[in-house]
């Protein structure tokens, strides 16, 4: 396995360890047209991963160095948001998911025009925004509440979480841990103390690292110091 470089982007890291690293704009992304963008109405649970997973395969046709029987995805925040749904909607295909500070379910957030222009506002049984009791969730959002289909998780999932997360909220998180453990579904996770959303950390990058090489390369990684 090679020793990646500090000081690189994350993608240009993991390109340093011999893995093929692909950035796609699927349907649903902006300055597009219309139709395009239009794809993720009441499509948030897919969030665009259809066209990943098609893109990759047809790469592969053309290149037999691209193994698509070991393909990983990370994410932080909204892409960590887009891990889960990856290793939920696609498990067969999405092996391994590193998803640092992502949402759980998009309901627990603030109203946020990510989510509210493409899946419609809020809306709990009474026809309001508001809920009459805590534990009840807008039904029209449960197609992209990780907590109630992580059920489906075959692959890999490291989850990382900041302590004092003001903009991912540690709640949300905790539900898909939650249950995770309810169903007796291996995992790792890493809480990282006195850490807001916006933290920057060498450890959690390596950790990444870590967990790409342990299970697609599927080689012990190196013992690696960051602060060395």
């Amino acid at each position: 396995v090679l020793k990646p470089v500090l000081g690189r982007t994350p993608q240009m890291s993991l390109t340093e360890l011999d893995f093929v690293v692909v950035a796609i704009d699927a349907r649903g992304t902006t300055y597009r047209s219309r139709e395009f963008s239009n794809h993720s109405w009441k499509n948030l649970n897919v969030i665009g991963l259809d066209d990943h997973v098609a893109a990759i395969k047809q790469l592969a046709e053309t290149r037999p160095w691209l193994d698509t029987d070991r393909v990983g995805i990370h994410g932080s925040s909204y892409g960590g948001f887009t891990t889960f749904r990856a290793m939920i909607e696609f498990p067969e295909f999405f092996k391994v998911g590193f998803s640092n500070v992502g949402v759980g379910a998009l309901h627990n957030m603030y109203p946020d025009y990510h989510w509210e222009a493409f899946h419609g506002k809020v809306r709990y049984a009474n026809e309001t925004r508001y809920y009459d009791e805590p534990t009840e969730r807008p039904v029209h959002y449960e197609n992209n509440n990780a907590s109630v289909q992580i059920d489906r998780l075959q692959g890999k999932l490291f989850i990382t979480m900041g302590e004092l997360d003001e903009n991912v909220l540690p709640g949300t998180t905790l539900q898909v841990i939650d249950r995770l453990i309810e169903l007796d579904k291996d995992f790792d996770m890493l809480l990282i103390p006195n850490a807001n959303h916006y933290f920057s950390s060498g450890y959690v990058l390596r950790k990444m690292w870590d967990h790409f090489v342990e299970h697609l390369h599927r080689q012990t990684p190196p013992a690696y110091n960051m602060k060395k």
